[in-house]
């Protein structure tokens, strides 16, 4: 009997032994799938609100437009003739609303504030009759020393989204992640 008994603990330990490398083999691999997952749906909820930011610019852009329409200029407040100064949107929606009483119809009501709640800033250059809106990404900093050039991607969510004049020359492309 001495030696099925060995070999009955032998069989327990083996088995022991199994299960807790089963244990450590599913532990593993929820450590690394589980943050994998959560950092996939977290960079998919900030895509949605790249997405929705650029939606609300469009908007803002059509806006803009039919302002000009109506007036022939679009909204500047300090008659600037050169270069661009940005503005808040509460601050150009408060200059519409002075000018409200001569045909103006612009109200864009709450949607003053890009998905991560930071104003979005607009600003008119009068020289070249273009105007500008940014949205400074998930950061808050608008980073935005100059216009660029020619159309940039960004690939980060932090980078800045602008719209000028007629469609976006600096926009997120391709798969984005959160860079600082």
């Amino acid at each position: 009997m001495g030696g099925g008994r060995k070999k009955l603990i032998v069989a327990v330990s083996v088995a022991c032994a199994a299960v807790l490398l089963g244990f450590c083999i599913v532990a593993i691999v929820l450590g690394v799938a589980v943050p994998l997952v959560l950092r996939g749906r977290a960079n998919a909820r900030e895509r949605q609100k790249q997405d929705r930011a650029m939606a609300q610019m469009r908007e803002f852009a059509a806006d803009m437009r039919s302002y000009r329409a109506t007036h022939g200029h679009y909204p500047n407040w300090e008659n600037r003739t050169q270069g661009f100064r940005l503005y808040s949107m509460e601050e150009a929606r408060a200059f519409m609303f002075k000018e409200r009483n001569q045909g103006v119809t612009i109200d864009w009501g709450p949607i003053l504030q890009d998905p991560w709640n930071n104003s979005y800033q607009y600003g008119v250059n009068g020289a070249s009759d273009e105007f500008v809106i940014v949205c400074a990404g998930s950061d808050g900093k608008t980073g935005l020393e100059r216009l660029p050039d020619q159309h940039v991607g960004t690939h980060c969510f932090e980078d800045d989204i602008i719209w000028l004049d007629d469609g976006f020359i600096q926009e997120p492309e391709g798969s984005q992640k959160k860079c600082l």
